[in-house]
């Protein structure tokens, strides 16, 4: 049974998408059919600066429509789905590399991987290198549509040609048109100053989206500490209630040792010692209750017979099949040990046909490790779920949503850890590992 993936698919099938996009679009988007050349003639013949900056912002908008898929693809492929930012560092610049070269032997047309170009996978590097994982792609889009109009102004700017940049033919003949009509002062204060607008638009953007991501984690933190506090009230609660019970247990573990010693009926003496044991029983429940952290020795027999007490419902009685235990020990909290593996059984339970379904209580040990497995062949945990499954708060069933949280918690103050696996409509598997112990430890 695979795991679910944690990287978002999502991301990587629009970014390939964006890919080809950025392969089809010089088919349909040229210097020809956005009328540059025309305005280019017609500022030479009436010397009209204005022509010649629109026709270099004409170039300018080809330029970034035809290159944001390109680079907006690669984002979201680089992003999402290489973990190592070295090796970020080293696929994004390739792949646009690689996309400029089969888009020069289908269309013989040459894009210059230049300055510009290393600026923006810059302007990429620097996107995710802050992390704002909270907020949406689409907003990170847009910094980056923005940033790369901003950077695409510099290949019109006649006085850095000479360091390089703008080497590419339309380029170079606006350039030598505001030569030609000296207007080269009037091209650079344009384009610079059209640079900056989109620039400011781009940072302004991006200051949004960290306050928002601050914001957002905020909000995240307030929640759960929201919820820890309910929880602390619940479970103080709840230690008040059980705390309570300790009085009547011992006025009824008295009273019964009285009717075993007064009694001459044999049957009635019987009772009475199973009154009293039950008394006693009850009494570890309500300590170990009351001190969650008290760990113990227990054997595993006795927790799967602790387990199947608790199981009252005939229906989950029927679809769980518990295989054979191992004779081994380990340290826990017998009674919220035994709750973790009662809420992931009926987890299980939820997710199964009624008729059709099972549930595999499973063991194993080995190397020192203690395997429980609860595993189904229920409907499995979608990829959006599964991605919260621990977070306290959330449940796909619309429950409170601490189950999962709840079990993670007491599986790891037992010094275990859980791990779960599913696929959807194949089922789900819980595997529990704790440390085996030596009654003479």
């Amino acid at each position: 049974m695979r795991k679910l993936l944690q990287g978002n698919n999502s991301n990587y099938s629009i970014g390939a998408a964006l890919l080809v996009a950025g392969l089809l679009l010089p088919a349909f988007l040229t210097v020809r059919s956005f009328g540059v050349y025309t305005l280019i003639h017609k500022s030479l013949q009436m010397s009209d600066s204005g022509l010649l900056v629109m026709s270099a912002f004409l170039l300018v908008l080809l330029n970034s429509i035809r290159a944001t898929p390109i680079y907006l693809g690669t984002f979201l492929i680089s992003s999402r789905l290489i973990f190592k930012k070295s090796l970020l560092r080293f696929f994004a610049p390739v792949l646009i590399a690689i996309e400029y070269m089969l888009i020069s032997l289908i269309y013989d047309t040459r894009y210059d991987l230049g300055y510009v170009s290393l600026l923006v996978i810059l302007a990429i590097y620097i996107l995710d290198s802050l992390n704002l994982y909270n907020v949406s792609t689409l907003k990170h889009s847009a910094v980056l549509i923005l940033m790369l109009i901003s950077l695409q102004f510099i290949d019109v700017i006649p006085y850095l040609s000479p360091f390089g940049f703008g080497q590419g033919m339309v380029s170079m003949d606006i350039k030598s048109a505001a030569l030609l009509i000296d207007r080269n002062n009037v091209l650079t204060m344009s384009a610079i100053g059209l640079m900056l607008i989109f620039f400011l638009m781009a940072m302004l953007i991006g200051v949004l989206l960290r306050d928002q991501h601050k914001l957002l984690i905020i909000e995240h933190t307030l929640q759960k500490s929201r919820i820890r506090a309910l929880e602390e009230r619940k479970n103080l609660e709840i230690r008040s209630l059980v705390h309570d019970l300790k009085s009547p247990m011992t006025s009824i573990q008295g009273l019964s040792g009285v009717i075993s010693v007064l009694a001459q009926d044999e049957k009635i003496k019987g009772y009475a010692e199973r009154i009293t044991l039950s008394c006693e029983n009850v009494s570890e429940m309500v300590s170990q209750i009351l001190d969650s952290q008290a760990i113990n020795k227990v054997s595993l027999q006795e927790i799967v017979d602790y387990v199947s007490k608790q199981i009252v419902s005939t229906p989950m009685r029927n679809c769980l099949l518990i295989e054979p235990v191992p004779e081994v020990v380990v340290c826990i909290n017998k009674i919220m040990f035994s709750r973790a593996i009662v809420n992931l059984i009926n987890n299980s339970f939820a997710a199964i046909e009624p008729e059709q379904g099972r549930i595999w209580l499973r063991f194993g040990v080995e190397s020192g490790c203690v395997k429980i497995i609860v595993q189904d062949n229920g409907c499995g945990i979608n990829v959006k779920d599964y991605r919260h499954i621990w977070e306290a708060g959330y449940s796909s069933q619309g429950s409170t949503g601490l189950g999962l949280g709840f079990v993670k918690s007491v599986i790891e103050d037992s010094g275990g850890t859980v791990l779960i696996e599913s696929s959807p409509k194949l089922g789900t598997i819980a595997s529990i590992c704790l440390r085996e112990v030596k009654l003479s430890e």
